[in-house]
């Protein structure tokens, strides 16, 4: 059966890995944004919950207030749901019963969304490193350009798998959080940074069907330069008519034979004959 040989691919002038950065790079700062949410940043959030004193907003470290008087602490402790928080003994009488958001979701969830979402932001920046290593091999020419952006590309995966991961998480924690609370027509959101891995996989999936090229190197890896090239072999002893190769005595009797051979010649043409030329 005959076996078809492989296709050759045009190779795209400038490597997948350059295209990858940007998209990485972007990633990388929304996810980081996502994940330094309230208190670290306040304004970014989970979830807010209105009410008619006040709102509060839930962050991936803890919760903060806001439109609500007389609350001197406006924001618990880094990683504090603990409901002997100093907020939540000063919220007014319409807030209390947020309290109860702490026992409604288990500290594991709290503890598996954040060790997630730091585990994707140190993958994801290293992942925009690496695609810069790729690109500046692809550009240099380097024999070890296409493997880089294989690797790029497949961190870039797991990037991707590691930044969905918290999307489950923090679906349970709204589902398990608004159902018990006072507020259950209050609009909930999720951050922008799990929904990325989507974008991420779409790029990878555009960027090898644009450019498939840089998987498939037609070409051989370049030679060193004390190797000769694969079409300048030495010539074979076929090529020289000769069935053997020719022992070492024997090419110094043809030496002798040939020069005196010459010599005869030219002493039949008239030339005198010089001492010393035949050998």
């Amino acid at each position: 059966m005959a076996v078809n040989p492989p296709a050759v691919h045009r190779r795209s002038d400038i490597n997948q890995a350059t295209y990858l950065f940007l998209p990485t790079f972007a990633s990388f700062m929304l996810f980081l944004l996502a994940t330094l949410s309230s208190p670290i940043i306040t304004g970014l959030s989970i979830a807010t919950l209105h009410s008619t004193e006040g709102s509060l907003s839930v962050g991936e470290w803890g919760w903060c207030a806001s439109g609500v008087a007389n609350v001197t602490s406006k924001c618990t402790t880094h990683g504090g749901y603990s409901t002997t928080s100093q907020i939540f003994t000063e919220l007014p009488t319409g807030l209390q019963d947020l309290t109860d958001f702490s026992s409604a979701i288990p500290s594991s969830y709290h503890i598996a969304s954040a060790v997630f979402h730091s585990l994707a932001c140190f993958l994801i920046w290293g992942t925009a490193c690496y695609s810069l290593v790729a690109a500046g091999n692809w550009h240099n020419q380097r024999s070890s350009a296409h493997g880089d952006t294989r690797s790029a590309f497949a961190l870039t995966f797991w990037s991707a798998v590691f930044m969905l991961i918290p999307t489950p998480l923090l679906s349970r924690w709204c589902t398990s959080t608004f159902p018990a609370g006072p507020c259950p027509q209050t609009p909930t959101h999720l951050p922008t940074g799990p929904a990325l891995g989507d974008m991420m996989v779409a790029q990878i999936l555009a960027n090898r069907l644009q450019m498939g090229g840089d998987f498939h190197d037609a070409t051989p890896p370049p030679m060193s330069a004390g190797l000769s090239p694969p079409d300048e072999h030495p010539p074979l002893w076929e090529s020289l008519n000769l069935s053997s190769p020719m022992p070492k005595d024997e090419k110094n009797v043809l030496g002798v034979t040939q020069a005196v051979s010459h010599s005869g010649q030219a002493g039949q043409l008239g030339h005198p004959i010089q001492p010393g030329f035949a050998v």
